[in-house]
């Protein structure tokens, strides 16, 4: 059975039709021993009598649940009958598929009045059932044999299946489940919920990297997403990665935010969206143009605390930690040091002393370094995401609109997605440069903090 998943109802002829049976069968009349009546179900034993009786003979009788007719529960039960002879040892049987023809037997089906319950066990979100046309939308319902037959309905609520359609399975149970079967049938959609949109000139090539989608965090900053379990907002701790506690700084591209609590967002996974266009310039096989939308690519670039004392990133902070000549001394000469190298650089180069002097740090010294990590991971990103675009392009990889009728069937998938998330986890994994070349990278930068700082110190009283 078809339903359209907008056609209001479907009439349901539910297949449970006169439940139960009752049994008898008789055995030789001039055997005396042990009686025994097994009934089965679908070659499964479901009952079992053993009685003594004399050679007088007489009937034996068994009962239960059993179907008799219809689609959901099967007909095929057997009755096997005899007596095992106590005089002779000897074993008479009697196998049959009916009982009726066998002298002494009676078959006495459950009647309409008797309740049975029937469920939707898989496929709820195509739609429930309703008994009458007054009762809620349900998805099991129990009541007589009577009132199902004649009553329940099944009501399609517009969720669209997928394009081979959703199977609804019903399962209907009685006499308290001692025998359940199911049966199931097929909702099939109506047309597209979304609108189907023609590819334009633009469209005609692979989406590209954008700078844009890259947030930079540094400790404590928040970040906030939305998804289907609501609105959230965190903290970044990127800090807690960093191992090397003479590293005063931290950058890596963020698997996750925050990296050590929940809930947390998942790049590529927590809220990006899909649209497609549709491409008929091939009218025999068109294929949809899938680009990605909200992609955000979270990296951690900070200052973190380390076993120097900061003295901070700017007039103000210092300000306040550095309140005579003798410390501002000590401070410019590990200003200087810092803008020399670092100690894997000068460990490198071999160039003591390998930790800063006085040991002091600045927060603002740090941030140029980790700014060359940062748009190291950058460029990373661009290479390796441009390459997955080109391969989402391609022609051959395209999802073929005879295997995905609607816009919908691609937006909800998450089968297209390979080739970006394999990008980011490359990018995850991706070797940069080493400290000491970005060192380098980072002393244009230093120096000009450097010259702020001299030029702060000029301007205090004890200078």
């Amino acid at each position: 059975m078809e339903v359209s998943v907008n056609s209001g109802y479907a009439e349901l002829t539910v297949p449970i039709v006169n439940y139960g049976y009752e049994v008898s069968t008789v055995y030789a009349s001039n055997t005396e021993g042990i009686a025994t009546l097994d009934v089965y179900l679908d070659n499964v034993q479901i009952s079992h009598v053993e009685e003594y009786r004399g050679a007088s003979g007489g009937c034996l009788y068994t009962s239960g649940p059993g179907p008799r007719a219809g689609i959901v529960l099967s007909t095929d039960l057997a009755f096997w009958a005899g007596v095992n002879s106590i005089p002779h040892g000897g074993f008479n049987s009697l196998s049959l598929a009916d009982p009726s023809p066998v002298a002494c037997s009676q078959t006495a089906w459950f009647p309409n009045v008797d309740p049975v319950t029937v469920s939707i066990v898989d496929g709820i979100a195509y739609g429930k059932l309703q008994l009458g046309t007054e009762g809620p939308f349900v998805t099991s319902v129990t009541a007589m044999i009577g009132e199902i037959n004649t009553g329940l309905q099944y009501i399609a609520n517009g969720v669209q299946p997928p394009a081979s359609g959703g199977i609804v399975t019903l399962e209907a149970s009685v006499r308290g489940g001692l025998i359940t079967k199911q049966t199931s049938f097929t909702v099939t959609r109506t047309g597209c919920n979304e609108q189907t949109i023609n590819c334009t000139a633009q469209d005609f090539q692979p989406q590209q990297f954008n700078n844009a989608w890259v947030t930079v965090l540094k400790e404590g900053d928040p970040f906030s997403w939305t998804d289907q379990s609501g609105n959230h907002t965190v903290v970044a701790d990127g800090c807690s990665q960093v191992r090397d506690d003479r590293t005063c700084g931290g950058t890596f591209l963020m698997p996750r935010v925050p990296m050590n609590q929940s809930p947390s967002y998942h790049p590529l996974s927590s809220d990006l969206t899909r649209s497609v266009c549709l491409d008929n310039s091939d009218p025999i096989n068109p294929t949809w143009v899938l680009k990605y939308g909200n992609i955000r690519l979270p990296i951690f670039s900070s200052a973190c605390t380390c076993r120097y004392t900061d003295l901070g990133g700017g007039p103000a902070e210092w300000s306040q930690r550095i309140l005579d000549k003798d410390t501002y001394d000590k401070a410019l000469e590990d200003m200087k040091w810092w803008v020399g190298g670092g100690s894997e650089f000068r460990m490198m180069f071999n160039l003591p002393p390998y930790e800063p002097p006085n040991g002091f740090t600045f927060s603002s010294m740090m941030l140029p370094h980790e700014t060359c990590h940062k748009d190291e991971r950058v460029d990373v990103l661009k290479d390796k995401f441009d390459d997955a675009f080109s391969t989402i392009f391609e022609l051959d990889n395209r999802p073929k609109k005879s295997d995905y009728p609607c816009a919908e069937d691609v937006i909800n998938s998450i089968s297209f997605d390979g080739p970006l998330t394999k990008a980011y986890n490359k990018a995850l994994g991706a070797k940069t440069n080493p400290d000491w070349v970005i060192d380098n990278c980072a002393r244009p930068g230093r120096e000009i903090i450097l010259t702020q700082f001299e030029e702060w110190g000029r301007t205090k009283g004890w200078f």
